[in-house]
């Protein structure tokens, strides 16, 4: 009797290291993967601040959204092959990629927030008159729908 309550005994101390280590490996998991978004997150915000036609391209949205109009006269049929539309597009557009990347889990949307959240507001806030333009003379609402997205995202997060 007492070789029986042995392999019992052995069984379950087995199956519970087991299932430690399976927790453990998990955890490990998980971990590596948060350390890893964390980095594919610093990684491209670092990269956006040294790329000489992002920090171009945002010098002259703003400027642009600075003028009385602001950026919606850019978003008519005689302005829209303009060098100025194409700077507002680059910047758009990266809106547009940050959003799949935090759509599809690639970047961290709580460090993206602590670094992009402000300046992500004041783009929107400039670029939504151009935006609404755009969506009209184009017939197509879909237009800057991940930028929208992610702004939304932003306003309701702490």
């Amino acid at each position: 009797m007492a070789e029986v309550w042995a392999i019992y005994i052995s069984a379950g101390i087995a199956a519970a290291v087991g299932l430690v280590a399976a927790a453990i490996a998990i955890w490990g998991i998980r971990t590596q993967r948060e350390i890893a978004l964390k980095r594919t997150t610093l990684d491209m915000i670092s990269q956006s601040e040294r790329d000489k036609d992002i920090i171009e391209a945002q010098a002259r949205f703003n400027d642009l959204a600075k003028q009385p109009a602001g950026l919606a006269p850019y978003a008519e049929k005689d302005k829209l092959a303009t060098d100025d539309v194409e700077k507002i597009r680059v910047v758009l557009n990266q809106y547009e990629i940050y959003a799949i990347g935090i759509k599809r889990g690639i970047i961290d949307e709580e460090l993206y927030f602590l670094w992009f959240k402000s300046g992500l507001l004041t783009h929107w806030r400039h670029a939504e008159p151009f935006i609404t333009r755009l969506r009209a003379l184009t017939e197509s609402d879909v237009l800057f729908r991940e930028f929208e997205w992610l702004v939304e995202r932003a306003r309701n997060h702490g």
